[in-house]
């Protein structure tokens, strides 16, 4: 992928995570996951604190921040477990049906920014169909749809394909990941945290107490 391609995203990531930092977070239940996952007014997913039974035995669950992915069209969704089965739900609606009261019925909802990484409350507006399609040639998003999905797919691809380094605060060398999404899977570690250390998204190239970087630097 080109670097600019990169830098662009990765961009997109860091306006968004200074917008949560100006505004305070509430927390509210998704439905149908009620004491199993809450949604935030930020865009944000949580796992709560929970006891399951495990061979006879209480576990204790911790509370965790749930990993975002991102779809071919530039959507994030957010996978949560119950009774036995996952379910892919998209971050934008959990966050309108938790916080916006939809007295209308409207069917789906407007990225008022164009943004559809911004699942801010306050870029989220219930709409109808011709509404949003409105919405999108006014703010020229459907021209530009292709290439989106295009540059999503890549930027995906980029990320979950290529080696990454772990190190400790001193940079030496733990170990070698197949890539950052392996390594947030086992750790715990938000996967797009982990892959903006290596893009040079984050300045000081630290996430869970680790430093990172492609392994082929």
């Amino acid at each position: 992928m080109k670097k600019k391609t990169i830098k662009k995203y990765v961009n997109i990531l860091n306006k968004n995570n200074k917008e949560v930092l100006d505004m305070q977070e509430k927390w509210k239940d998704i439905k149908g996951f009620e004491g199993l996952y809450q949604v935030s007014n930020l865009g944000r997913v949580k796992s709560l604190e929970r006891y399951k039974e495990n061979h006879g035995k209480l576990q204790k669950v911790e509370e965790k921040i749930k990993t975002i992915n991102i779809k071919n069209s530039g959507y994030q969704f957010v996978q949560l477990y119950k009774n036995n089965k996952y379910k892919n739900l998209m971050v934008h609606r959990l966050v309108a049906q938790a916080f916006i009261p939809n007295v209308n019925n409207k069917p789906q909802i407007n990225h008022i920014d164009g943004n559809k990484l911004n699942n801010n409350v306050t870029n989220l507006e219930w709409i109808t169909k011709s509404e949003n399609e409105k919405h999108a040639w006014n703010a020229g998003l459907k021209q530009c749809t292709e290439k989106l999905k295009e540059t999503t797919r890549k930027t995906n691809k980029e990320y979950k394909s290529k080696p990454i380094n772990q190190l400790d605060l001193q940079g030496n060398y733990i170990r070698t990941w197949l890539n950052a999404h392996e390594a947030s899977r086992l750790l715990g570690i938000d996967r797009s945290t982990i892959s903006q250390c290596c893009t040079g998204g984050r300045r000081n190239k630290t996430a869970g107490g680790y430093k990172w970087c492609f392994a082929n630097k």
